[in-house]
């Protein structure tokens, strides 16, 4: 088993440099998570597998290209099964959002949102085995009184009359 150095990151979105960071650190090569943030040219959507390739490669160390596709192949497999039982069983307003393989689970979770006028709101849960074989998904009617108790607490701006608002029974606060 290789021991390698341990870095936390400062920022959300500084894993990618700091992952780089410990395996240049394995290598007897120290250096910070900023410079190395600013050498791959990370930024709020993170570093790309090539950035970090540029960035080892600039420091003197060889490599190649990662292989993503498996993930890459992954992710579509899953939005293609997501999206299908989707609207097979909930309905078209539903939307898978991004997937997390959970390491400890060994499954993947899959966030459920429904799309309302009001914004997208998280309805419930997907998850899925490492074959992509649907393993739990939240109940429907649990998706739907958990829309439907975000839309009541919801702000929303209308255009009306204050009579008319106090005649519909609602509680509005007008400019």
């Amino acid at each position: 088993m290789l021991v390698v150095p341990y870095f936390k990151q400062n920022r959300y979105y500084t894993c990618g440099p700091v992952c780089l960071r410990m395996v240049l650190a394995y290598w007897g090569y120290e250096t910070d998570e900023i410079s190395l943030s600013m050498l791959c040219g990370t930024n709020v959507f993170g570093t790309s597998a090539k950035q970090l390739l540029n960035a080892a490669q600039q420091l003197g160390f060889k490599g190649g290209n990662l292989n993503m596709a498996r993930r890459k192949n992954d992710y579509e497999k899953i939005k293609e099964i997501i999206d299908q039982y989707l609207l097979e069983n909930i309905g078209e307003k539903a939307v898978g959002g991004a997937p997390r393989f959970n390491e400890e689970l060994h499954r993947w979770i899959v966030p459920i949102l429904c799309e309302t006028n009001r914004g997208i709101l998280p309805a419930g849960r997907i998850e899925l085995d490492k074959s992509l074989n649907l393993v739990y998904t939240t109940p429907k009617t649990d998706m739907v009184n958990a829309i439907e108790a975000q839309l009541r607490r919801l702000p929303y701006l209308v255009f009306a009359e204050e009579g008319e608002l106090k005649a519909k029974g609602i509680d509005a606060i007008t400019i």
